[in-house]
């Protein structure tokens, strides 16, 4: 029994001693600052690009004959992703708009996480999973971008590499709460939780690596 008690008090105490244990204030709720800056950072990143699309989006319809700035060469063109039915997959309504939604929401969290609010463990695992689903989302846009319109909107770009960081910094902090010291971070949740930024870099450099495998350098071409 002794022995028992010196083992569970000697696991505390490496737990608590471990960088990448979550701190008290973490296992009470709370989301370490950095962590939720880079939540409002990737969500505004999201938003101002979903805005931006949006915006110009409006401004092709009412302009359809002006050139668009977005649009500098055959391959980066974002006419593409306005005027196919891909853009518009709820009720004919643009896309960019859910997402202004998306990434507004949160934003909002991000800011009240900032400030010392709380979110619960079942918080934590919404956010995992409703970053999952705009991963689905990145792959089906992506796909359809280069594989049917044959095209990269350079403002989808942009919200894909805010969807692909939040959702690896989602996974992070869900599996950084969960850890306990009788169950603390090994293996591969402890590499996510230190490195998960890196995941994300790869990620990104994945896509970008299939952009110029199947446009090459005409996506610079003017």
């Amino acid at each position: 029994m002794r022995d028992n008690q010196e083992g569970l008090l000697a696991g505390e105490l490496a737990f608590n001693a471990d960088p990448l244990s979550p701190p008290p204030a973490m296992r009470s709720g709370h989301i370490p600052c950095l962590s939720s800056a880079g939540i409002i950072l990737f969500s505004l990143l999201g938003m101002v690009a979903s805005w931006q699309l949006w915006r110009t989006e409006m401004f092709h319809r009412a302009q359809p004959d002006r050139g668009l700035g977005c649009s500098l060469n055959n391959v980066v063109d974002c006419r593409g992703a306005m005027e196919s039915a891909s853009g518009h997959l709820i009720l004919g309504i643009p896309n960019s708009i859910f997402g202004m939604i998306a990434f507004g929401a949160l934003s909002v969290m991000g800011i009240y996480l900032l400030f010392g609010g709380l979110i619960p463990k079942w918080g934590l695992w919404l956010f995992a999973i409703g970053t999952s689903g705009g991963l689905i989302a990145v792959v089906f846009f992506f796909t359809t971008s280069v594989f049917q319109l044959h095209s990269l909107c350079p403002y989808c770009f942009l919200t894909w590499v805010a969807t692909i960081f939040l959702a690896w910094l989602s996974y992070a902090l869900w599996v950084r709460a969960a850890a306990r010291p009788t169950h603390p971070l090994k293996g591969i949740r402890r590499v996510l939780v230190g490195y998960w930024w890196l995941g994300a870099i790869f990620s990104v450099t994945l896509v970008v690596a299939v952009l110029f495998t199947v446009f090459g350098l005409e996506i610079f071409r003017l």
